[in-house]
C-alpha cells in the first residue's frame, strides 16, 4: 500500500489535503455574484484513507458571474461545476464504506450565511467524460440526512484500483425571492454568502502523510502584484523529479517552517515528500579551515558536533542524507551529481550546495517572473555564508552580500553558517507555512514560548526580545542563558533616508573594523 501511494503522488498536480468547495454569494453594484473555489490549507482532513484518497480534478475552480435564485444548474459545456475522484483498492478482509458529505466552510465576518435550504445540489457520476444520470438532484442541508450526498463501499480483496469521477453543482433555488415582503430583503440579500466543504469519510485509519505533499498542496502566493499571481515560484528537475522553490523575496512567503528553536526556509521537496531545509538566518560566522573538503572543514565539524546537538530528535526526524560536495567551476552551477569526480559525505546536517542555490532564484517562467535573481531571491540575506561546493583547489563557493555566487580561500574569511537538513518524509505538519503561522511539526517540537517562560528552559537558537533588540540563545548552563545579538551593530545614518544611529553607551566612538 505505501509502495502504490508514493507512486501516485509523485504528480504534483494532485492535491490530497484538506481541499473544499466553497460558495462565496455577494453584492457588487448590485450584481450578485457567486463562486465556487478550493483551498487547501488544512492538512487534518481525512481524505486519503488506506488504499483510497480524494483528487480534485485541473481546473475545478468554478466562478459563476451574477448568480440568482434559478430552476436550473449551469450548463456543463460551460465548466461550472466542481469535479473530483474517488481512487483506491481494498486488499483488505472487510468492505470499506466512505460518505461523500456536505459541511460548513469557513464563516465570513459581518456577513449571514444563506439559509441551508434554499441552496440547492447536485451530484452527478461521469463516466468516460459523459455525465450519467444524477446521484443525487437538488438537495441542500435540510433534505439530504446527516449531511450525505452520497454512500459507496469499496468491497473486500478488490485488489485492483478503481477510479469514479464526480462532479457538484449547487443553484440557488428559484423560489427565493429579492425585495419588500419577500424571502429576502434587498439589503439582506447583499449581506448573504455561502461557505461549503465536501469531505470524505469512513470506517478507516488515515495513514501518514509525506509532509512534502502537505507543502506541495499549499504551494501559493499571498502577494497581489501580477508578477507573483503568475510566477510559477516552483521548479522541478526533469533528472531526479526534486521540485525546487523559487523565486523572489516578494513572492516566496509560504515556506517557513520552526523547527528546535530556529525558523528555517523550505528548498526543495523530493519525489517522496522528503524536504531539504535552510535556516532563515546565519546561525554563526565561521572559518571554513584550511582544508577545502567538506568532511575535513571546520564546517563539518561545527555542523555535525556542535550545531546538530542543539536540534530536537535529529536521528528520528532527519535523514542521514548524502551531501554532495563535488568541485564545480562553472559560472552557472550544475548537478552534482553530473560532475566527473564524485565527493559526498554522509550526516544529519549539511550545507545547500551551489546548484541548489542557483535553483532557488532561477526562472522557469521568464515572462512570469523575469524580475527573480540572485539578488531579489529568497535566500538573499544580505550577508555573506558559506555553501557546501568547492570552487577549486583551493576556493570554495559563498554567497555574497548581495546574493551573487561567489568564492572565496576557506581560511581567509568567517563567513556565516546557514545549517540545512532534510526532513523525513513521514513527518506531520501543522501551521500554514507563512512566516506568522510557520510549519511545526507535529509532536516532535517545543512550543513557542511565553512570557514568563525560565530562558534556561528554552532552546539555543531561539530568538529573545531583550531592551527592544532581537538576540538568540547562544547556550545555557546552569540555570544561566546566554544571548548574543542577532544582528551586528551599524551605524545607518544617511544623508537621504536617516535611519536610527547607534546611540548604545559604550564609547564615544567605537570602531568596528575601519567603520564607526
Amino acid at each position: 500500500m505505501e509502495q502504490d501511494l508514493k507512486k501516485k503522488k509523485s504528480n504534483t498536480k494532485k492535491i490530497l489535503l484538506g481541499s473544499f468547495l466553497g460558495i462565496l454569494i455577494g453584492s457588487v453594484f448590485g450584481v450578485t455574484v457567486a463562486m465556487f473555489s478550493y483551498n487547501s490549507s488544512s492538512i487534518n482532513s481525512k481524505l486519503i484513507a488506506g488504499d483510497i484518497y480524494m483528487r480534485y480534478k485541473e481546473n475545478s475552480a468554478i466562478n459563476l458571474s451574477g448568480a440568482m435564485p434559478s430552476s436550473t444548474y449551469p450548463a456543463m459545456s460551460s465548466g461550472n461545476y466542481f469535479e473530483f475522484q474517488i481512487i483506491g483498492k481494498n486488499t483488505s478482509s472487510s468492505d470499506i464504506t466512505y460518505n461523500v458529505k456536505l459541511a460548513y466552510g469557513d464563516e465570513i465576518s459581518g456577513k449571514d450565511r444563506i439559509n441551508d435550504k434554499h441552496l440547492l445540489f447536485k451530484l452527478v457520476e461521469v463516466i468516460n467524460n459523459e455525465e450519467q444520470t444524477p446521484i443525487v438532484n437538488d438537495k441542500s442541508f435540510t433534505t439530504i440526512p446527516g449531511a450525505t450526498l452520497y454512500t459507496a463501499t469499496i468491497p473486500a480483496n478488490t485488489t485492483t484500483e478503481s477510479t469514479r469521477t464526480f462532479r457538484v453543482y449547487a443553484r440557488i433555488d428559484e423560489n427565493v425571492g429579492i425585495g419588500t415582503n419577500t424571502t429576502y430583503t434587498t439589503e439582506q440579500w447583499n449581506n448573504l454568502y455561502a461557505s461549503i466543504k465536501i469531505n470524505v469519510d469512513g470506517g478507516f485509519v488515515t495513514p501518514s502523510v509525506p509532509a512534502g505533499e502537505v507543502v506541495r498542496a499549499n504551494i501559493k502566493s499571498n502577494n497581489t502584484s501580477s508578477t507573483c499571481q503568475n510566477a510559477t515560484l516552483t521548479w522541478t528537475d526533469p533528472e531526479d523529479g526534486i521540485t525546487y522553490i523559487s523565486g523572489s523575496k516578494d513572492c516566496i512567503d509560504f515556506n517557513y517552517l520552526w523547527y528546535s528553536g530556529k525558523m528555517w526556509r523550505i528548498t526543495a521537496i523530493y519525489p517522496d515528500g522528503a524536504m531539504k531545509l535552510v535556516t532563515e538566518d546565519a546561525i554563526t560566522a565561521i572559518y571554513w579551515g584550511s582544508d577545502i573538503e567538506y568532511d575535513g572543514s571546520y564546517m563539518y565539524q561545527w555542523l555535525n558536533e556542535d550545531f546538530k546537538d542543539t536540534l530536537i530528535n535529529p536521528d528520528t526526524i532527519l535523514e542521514n542524507a548524502t551531501w554532495n560536495y563535488s568541485t564545480d567551476g562553472n559560472s552557472t552551477p550544475v548537478r552534482p551529481e553530473t560532475i566527473e569526480t564524485q565527493k559526498t559525505k554522509q550526516a544529519r546536517v549539511g550545507l545547500l550546495n551551489a546548484y541548489e542555490y542557483y535553483n532557488s532564484y532561477r526562472c522557469n517562467d521568464s515572462s512570469a517572473c523575469s524580475s527573480s535573481t540572485y539578488g531579489t531571491g529568497y535566500l538573499n540575506i544580505g550577508y555573506y555564508w558559506w555553501l557546501i561546493t568547492p570552487y577549486s583547489g583551493s576556493r570554495v563557493r559563498d554567497v555574497g552580500n548581495s546574493g551573487i555566487l561567489g568564492y572565496t580561500s576557506p581560511s581567509s574569511y568567517a563567513y556565516g553558517a546557514r545549517p540545512s537538513v532534510i526532513l523525513q518524509s513521514n513527518i506531520t505538519l501543522s501551521g500554514s507555512g507563512i512566516k506568522t503561522d510557520p510549519y511545526m511539526i507535529v509532536g516532535s517540537d517545543y512550543s513557542s514560548g511565553n512570557v514568563g517562560d525560565n530562558l534556561y528552559n528554552r532552546l539555543s537558537g531561539e530568538y529573545v526580545n531583550f531592551n527592544n533588540e532581537k538576540y538568540r540563545i547562544v547556550s545555557t548552563e546552569n540555570n544561566i542563558t546566554k544571548l548574543t545579538r542577532n544582528d551586528i551593530l551599524r551605524d545607518e545614518n544617511t544623508t537621504t533616508t536617516p535611519k536610527t544611529a547607534i546611540t548604545k553607551n559604550i564609547a564615544s566612538t567605537a570602531y568596528f573594523g575601519k567603520s564607526t
